[in-house]
């Protein structure tokens, strides 16, 4: 039996309303439409969308969104993002970074990228910060005390070298960053839900985030005392170690609210 022709023009829509809903055509659909790309390819770019592994937003595009919202860990970077593969979130990367687009970015959690701003520093930035800190360093062995000895430092000897640098980090406010990070905090923990109900760590979440420690945890207290999600305390301080108490929230009688819960498993653990 000879199958009827398939409707161009209709599989085009249907493309076009599966990326406005989903950001790329799922992998379920693209199974039954992919032997059709390559009639359709050029008139699916000049609606603006990409075709690559998938039918999907243009990948640019996205990253920059992400970016837009503050540092963006490398790590796991093609699972917030859709229709994209590995490798192909690694070359969009690398393009935006050589126009200068974004910048790559070293932090304690990880590289990552960020939108190329005055925050970011050059390579004399580099120069002149190794300096300082060699200064300081320097300062800091002399003094650091010895049998029979007892020497010490002048802070102002340790402000003086370093103050370009800890000023300039300083945000003007800090009420002017925290909307920002509630609502991108926010996104990410939608986003983990409907992957998957169970309580997502505070942890591994504001590691994965690259969020600012003190910063992401009153902005995870912000966003429970609004109502967006829950926070729950560990059902054991000694389950915790050092390093991932330091990223949790302060809770009551002492604890420590290490999982993100929905609003209704509030009070499940």
């Amino acid at each position: 039996m000879v199958r009827p022709p398939v409707d161009l023009d209709a599989l085009v829509a249907r493309i076009d309303d599966l990326v406005r809903v989903h950001a790329a055509v799922p992998r379920a659909e693209l199974r039954t439409i992919k032997r059709h790309l390559p009639a359709i390819a050029a008139r699916l770019v000049a609606r603006g969308l990409e075709v690559g592994s998938s039918v999907r937003r243009p990948l640019e595009a996205q990253i920059l969104e992400l970016t837009r919202q503050g540092f963006v860990p490398k790590k796991g970077l093609e699972r917030r993002l859709a229709g994209a593969s590995a490798r192909e979130v690694q070359e969009a990367t690398r393009r935006l970074v050589e126009r200068g687009a974004l910048v790559e970015v070293i932090r304690e959690s990880g590289p990552g990228l960020a939108a190329s701003t005055d925050d970011v520093m050059d390579a004399d930035d580099l120069n002149e910060l190794l300096r300082c800190l060699t200064k300081v360093e320097k300062l800091a062995r002399k003094a650091r005390p010895a049998r029979g000895a007892r020497p010490t430092l002048l802070r102002a000897d340790v402000s003086g070298p370093l103050a370009r640098w800890v000023e300039s980090a300083r945000p003007s406010t800090s009420e002017s960053t925290q909307p920002v990070l509630v609502e991108s905090l926010t996104r990410e923990i939608r986003r983990r839900f409907r992957d998957s109900p169970l309580p997502i760590r505070i942890p591994d979440l504001l590691r994965a985030m690259g969020a600012p420690v003190e910063e992401g945890k009153r902005a995870l207290v912000d966003g429970a005392a609004r109502g967006l999600f829950a926070l729950e305390p560990e059902s054991g301080m000694g389950r915790l170690s050092g390093e991932d108490a330091e990223l949790c929230p302060a809770g009551p009688m002492g604890t420590r609210l290490s999982w993100i819960v929905t609003r209704e498993q509030s009070g499940v653990q």
